[in-house]
């Protein structure tokens, strides 16, 4: 078991959200005062809402201090469900 510090922080979509928004400046003082996580989910859950280049850019700089965690297995069968919807729908 890894050694884990009391400053740490996993960041959910909603602050991540909140920030691209610009109505909290909380994803920046967390990532300042601490070791901040994130998921490949959150993450995926914040650039399916970018709609332009220029938007696509400032999520992509929301995640610059954060840390990535990988996808959880429990998750892994819903995704799977997901694509295979997708792959039906564009017909690959």
């Amino acid at each position: 078991m890894g050694l884990r510090t009391k400053s740490e922080l996993f960041i959910d979509t909603d602050v991540i959200a909140l920030h691209l928004e610009g109505k909290t400046d909380l994803l920046l003082k967390a990532a300042s005062s601490f070791t901040c996580y994130t998921s490949v989910i959150n993450a995926s859950e914040i650039f399916s809402i970018s709609s332009n280049e220029d938007f696509l850019q400032k999520c992509k700089k929301a995640f610059l201090g954060l840390n990535m965690l990988g996808i959880p297995y429990r998750y892994s069968n819903s995704i799977g469900k997901i694509f295979s919807f997708i792959k039906k729908k564009l017909r690959i």
